[in-house]
């Protein structure tokens, strides 16, 4: 089941620049691995929308010759949340946009 998502990118990219979304994967031998599942020519910072099954993903902004100058981590849950890398938890909206979860004292 794939989760329509407006995934945030954190920093306002200059020309030329590649974001890559990446995928955990783990083999038969449950080593894990990075599965590129996007890369698009960026120009702008803010969100990128897109489909994404449930998962462990690393987003990457950098150059087309694979310098990376940032990279984070996220989650999307089976229950559609995302999930920072600062653990801060999300609900999915129906239009991909994301609404904070804000938790009871």
């Amino acid at each position: 089941m794939k989760v329509r998502i407006s995934v945030p990118v954190d920093l306002n990219l200059q020309n030329n620049a590649e974001l890559c979304i990446n995928k955990q994967i783990s083999d038969s031998d449950g080593k894990n691995d990075w599965e590129t599942v996007v890369t698009t020519n960026a120009v702008g910072g803010s969100e990128y929308l897109v489909d994404l099954e449930p998962g462990h993903y690393q987003k990457m902004l950098g150059t087309p010759t694979g310098l990376s100058s940032f990279s984070s981590t996220f989650d999307i849950t089976p229950d559609k949340q995302y999930i920072d890398e600062e653990g801060k938890a999300f609900s999915i909206n129906d239009d991909g946009g994301l609404t904070e979860l804000i938790n009871p004292l």
